[in-house]
């Protein structure tokens, strides 16, 4: 139903946003940033993933987000049994292959090195951790806080899901036995309660990326043609003949279909590249850069071609959540945000 692929476009803007996209263009000009930390209010911070039907033992994951020295670590908290910790994906720059750290410390997963965050906390730099060092790559989030003291709950986290649950309260999100009622508990929670006082949250407003790179979805893949099986790239080049855009990034060759890449009606390209002598698959996002209003724009865009009353909840709420769901909140509004999940939890 067109419910998921709204809840798909969501997923797939937050993986922008948490892991970066390439870009089409290959050269980037950015004024050089200096490194100072500045400001501590980002230190600690927590993050929730809210879900319904794709969670099979709660509905919602808690991120809680620590900074020592310029390392932000990640602490993963009521995963679903099925779902893995984010620590982030394999990457391709310039400067080569970013890998993520697996190992787990006291503190959580190694997510980012913080490169800066400016004097008023609204403008913070980071680059994900990788065990080869590289730092080219910077992600720029700005952003502003907000003052939660008296705003209810439901205005600033949740926001899609609760305004689903207002208008289609018998959405097959929500109806998945106790997992389903306990949300909607939740949801009905946080339209009854306020932040306290002392309670502020951070919402990105604009995001952008200082050199296009590629996400790296399969390590190792293949690649069909209607006659044959490809497994390498130099045979990937080869089916695409002059329809080939090459590269290589520190020592990892790519390629790509100049066709594709041109075409307005797709949002990503796939890539190929030879990453340990093997095939490996990923994409670029032609448009990484958000902010606020350009992803507003594109889904009040895919909106005008639904007439339907599912479609229009489902964007709709969707563009309320782009408006005003939070980023990170502090301790004091984590705490109001998690004892409403116990409550929920316990019934």
């Amino acid at each position: 139903m067109k419910l998921n692929r709204v809840t798909s476009l969501i997923i797939f803007s937050s993986l922008l946003v948490g892991c970066g996209g390439g870009s089409n263009s290959e050269t980037t000009s950015t004024k050089k940033e200096k490194d100072e930390i500045l400001n501590n209010s980002l230190d600690n911070t927590i993050s929730y993933k809210w879900g319904s039907i794709q969670f099979n033992t709660t509905f919602v994951e808690i991120v809680r987000n620590t900074r020592n020295a310029d390392i932000l670590y990640a602490d993963y908290q009521l995963l679903d049994s099925e779902s893995q910790p984010d620590i982030g994906r394999l990457m391709l720059s310039y400067d080569g292959l970013y890998t993520p750290d697996e190992t787990k410390y006291p503190l959580g997963y190694r997510r980012f090195n913080i490169r800066s965050i400016s004097l008023d906390g609204t403008t913070l730099r980071k680059t994900p951790y990788n065990k080869e060092g590289h730092k080219n790559l910077v992600i720029e989030e700005k952003g502003r806080w907000i003052d939660l003291h008296n705003v209810r709950v439901s205005d600033r986290t949740a926001v899609y899901w609760n305004f689903l649950a207002q208008k289609i309260p018998t959405s097959v999100f929500f109806s998945k036995d106790i997992l389903g009622t306990q949300f909607k508990n939740f949801l009905e929670l946080t339209r009854e309660t306020t932040f306290p006082s002392g309670a502020k949250c951070y919402k990105v407003e604009k995001t952008t990326y200082s050199t296009p790179f590629y996400v790296v979805t399969a390590p190792e893949t293949t690649f069909y043609t209607e006659s044959k099986l490809i497994n390498n790239l130099n045979d990937y080049i080869s089916t695409l003949g002059g329809d080939a855009k090459t590269g290589k990034w520190g020592n990892t060759q790519w390629a790509y279909s100049k066709k594709i890449a041109n075409d307005p009606t797709y949002y990503a390209v796939s890539i190929y590249m030879n990453i340990n002598n093997k095939l490996a698959g990923g994409y670029l996002s032609k448009n990484p850069n958000t902010t606020t209003e350009s992803l507003v724009k594109e889904y009040e865009k895919s909106l005008e071609g639904y007439n339907g009353y599912v479609d229009t909840i489902s964007y709709t709420g969707a563009i309320e959540e782009i408006k005003n769901e939070c980023t990170y909140y502090n301790s004091i509004a984590a705490q109001k945000i998690e004892s409403l999940i116990d409550i929920s939890l316990k019934n």
